[in-house]
């Protein structure tokens, strides 16, 4: 019995071709970590993924706690946020320094450049 032969054998490869192209091996972007809705327009919304967020060594020591708001604009490509802001303070500007420098590494991409979108970070001690 003969094997079956490939009728198009280049259709194969230039697909295959084009996936390579498309995706090269290693640089292939993973999935966001969450999708967060604009509060003013729910037709938009921006993919973020969060860059590490370290507790100050003071602030645990001193047991400072709170949440911290940054408001940011993003782009329609992954990108770092644009014009990062504390919005809503932790009341311990440690906190407030270490949140807003998290964002300003993450990164985003919005299906509605422009707009400003908010991210919240909780800084808390378990025991």
């Amino acid at each position: 019995m003969k094997p079956a032969k490939l009728r198009a054998p280049g259709l194969l490869l230039l697909s295959a071709a084009w996936m390579l192209v498309a995706f090269p091996a290693g640089s292939q972007e993973p999935p966001p970590e969450k999708r967060i809705p604009s509060a003013d327009k729910p037709e938009c919304w921006v993919d973020i993924r969060v860059s590490p967020v370290v507790y100050p060594e003071q602030a645990r020591k001193r047991e400072e706690t709170g949440a911290v708001v940054v408001e940011f604009d993003a782009r329609e490509k992954w990108a770092a946020p644009r014009k990062p802001k504390v919005t809503v303070s932790s009341g311990f500007p440690r906190l407030d320094d270490e949140a807003l420098r998290a964002a300003a590494k993450s990164r985003v991409r919005t299906n509605c450049p422009g707009v400003r979108f908010s991210h919240r970070t909780v800084f808390r001690i378990r025991e």
